[in-house]
């Protein structure tokens, strides 16, 4: 069984590195550390989101296996 509130610590997280991407930006850090940091936040993102809706961390990495699996949920996504 997943903690209820573990989901909280993974959007901690996301808030974090999303931070560091603007930060990064602002002072005109290189683009792929930018970057870098916004693919952190939106995997971190996702994981919090499986984590409260379906109590299910996605072991892998991978922004597309997230997609994947929040559109296996959800279906928002058009991806095959």
């Amino acid at each position: 069984m997943v903690d209820s509130k573990h989901y909280l610590d993974w959007l901690a997280m996301a808030k974090k590195d999303y931070r560091a991407a603007q930060i990064l930006f602002e002072h005109e850090a290189d683009n792929s550390m930018v970057c870098f940091h916004c693919q952190q936040a939106i995997e971190k993102y996702f994981n919090g989101y499986l984590l409260k809706k379906m109590a299910y961390s996605l072991k892998a990495t991978g922004l597309l296996n997230y997609v994947k699996c929040v559109n296996h949920t959800i279906g928002i996504f058009m991806i095959s």
